[in-house]
């Protein structure tokens, strides 16, 4: 009859989610609102399992963890009615169904309610009648386990009168016991070897657990004659896949091309002074473009009236030469004054020339002079296809050589929990670290250990 009280309710609630759940924990037994309170916790377990979700995991767990040692605790009140419950007991029922409630929010901040279960289970705690000199469980901790743990896990379980109750810890499947390594009145700790848990490559999996204690049985003969039975509550581990996360690397490669322009330029000065003057001619590049001083040189350019034939007086008939000279002229020099691709200076000088007894005229110096000028010009291609997709697993470091002309690097990684990140360049994040060494064009990819797992 009670199994088929608890189907008949949990079947409205799960046609009626919203609008039943309130009217169960008002007006249902307490072990219909147990039971109620309970589906809704087992349901956020499942989908904290399916996700990943560590904190929602958490929550879920601590709060199971709240409700069963109640149950346990509290056998004698199972068959009453809600409104036979004093007003601190219908509000611990009140509070939980509301947890419980929250824990299936996906808007919810789960640490949060995390802290709203842990004040639930000081003020459980602090009503000693509640447990009515029994011992309970409330939370245990590590909830969840990722396989970067050393060789053991201490696991640390607290509640009340812990130290009367003999507890011990086992494994659901194999029966495995694991040592107890200390007891106190609200504490136990058990050591849980490494090879215990199985860590699957990608999906999040539970370790099931049992804790065992002995408490006092109802009712006064009982008390009195000292029995008591054994209690077994289910403890669930958490244990996250091998595969922390997938990761993409893509990058933007930079491409430099010079171009070049050619230039080309005369340079004459003419002085009839007898003494020496000189002139200082300045060039500058084009534009943006720079000068290549090693190209900078006397240029012998194409005479375009080579072959042609003239006639000179005392000279007789010559064929014009196939190149024009690079410098000529009298009395005259000149030299490069300075170079640099910003520019540069010829000097020229001069003086007044004379030929055998006469005055023969000015002096004058030419040059052609040719060089090149360049200017580096820079194209940034994002690169179609990744660079490289992998695996990145929580004990080993991700290396991933760079081309040369690596311009920038965008890092994406998708978390077990289905989370997607990106990073460029160096970067911490809860779960990882991106390293990168523009010199060496290196790229590390680190896992790390979320400080949100810690203490869960």
């Amino acid at each position: 009859m009670r199994s088929l009280a608890v189907s008949v309710v949990l079947s409205i609630s799960l046609v009626f989610p919203s609008l039943c759940h309130a009217v169960i924990v008002e007006t249902a037994s307490t072990l219909v609102t147990i039971e109620s309170i309970r589906q809704l916790i087992n349901q956020a377990i499942d989908t904290a399992t399916n996700r990943g979700d560590y904190l929602l995991f958490k929550a879920a767990t601590e709060l199971k963890g709240v409700v069963d040692s109640w149950e346990k605790a509290n056998s004698r009140l199972i068959k009453q009615t809600f409104s036979q419950l004093d007003a601190q007991q219908q509000q611990f029922f009140r509070d939980s169904d509301k947890l419980a409630t929250r824990l299936n929010d996906v808007a919810t901040n789960q640490l949060e309610t995390t802290r709203q279960i842990g004040e639930l289970a000081s003020q459980t705690v602090a009503d000693i009648k509640f447990w009515d000199g029994k011992a309970a469980v409330l939370r245990s901790s590590p909830t969840v386990i990722h396989p970067a743990v050393s060789e053991e896990v201490l696991l640390s379980v607290r509640g009340v009168s812990l130290d009367s109750a003999n507890p011990r810890l086992r494994n659901a499947s194999t029966n495995e016991d694991y040592k107890r390594i200390d007891l106190k009145r609200q504490e136990v700790q058990f050591s849980i070897p490494r090879s215990t848990f199985e860590f699957l490559m990608v999906k999040p999996s539970r370790l099931q657990l049992e804790l065992v204690y002995d408490n006092p049985m109802d009712g006064i003969l009982n008390w009195i004659l000292g029995k008591r039975e054994e209690v077994v509550l289910p403890l669930s581990l958490l244990q996250l896949p091998q595969r922390l996360g997938e990761y993409t690397v893509s990058i933007t490669t930079s491409t430099t091309t010079r171009l070049t322009q050619p230039k080309e330029r005369e340079f004459s000065y003419s002085h009839g002074g007898n003494s020496e003057a000189c002139d200082i001619q300045q060039v500058g590049p084009s534009n943006d473009f720079l000068i290549n001083v090693d190209s900078l040189a006397p240029f012998a350019r194409a005479n375009p009236e080579a072959g042609k034939k003239i006639r000179l007086p005392l000279v007789g008939e010559i064929t014009l030469p196939p190149k024009l000279p690079s410098e000529w002229g009298r009395n005259g020099s000149w030299r490069v004054e300075s170079k640099a691709p910003q520019g540069f200076a010829i000097r020229l000088c001069a003086k007044r020339w004379h030929g055998p007894g006469i005055d023969s005229g000015p002096g004058n110096q030419h040059v052609y002079l040719k060089w090149e000028e360049y200017k580096e010009v820079t194209n940034d291609v994002q690169q179609a296809n990744p660079l490289k997709t992998g695996a990145l697993l929580w004990t080993a470091d991700e290396n991933v050589a760079l081309p040369p002309d690596t311009k920038a690097i965008n890092v994406r990684i998708t978390t077990f929990n289905g989370f997607s990140r990106e990073a460029t360049y160096s970067r911490f994040d809860d779960f990882f670290e991106v390293d990168y060494n523009s010199a060496t064009k290196q790229l590390i990819l680190r896992p790390r250990i979320p400080a949100s797992l810690s203490g869960l």
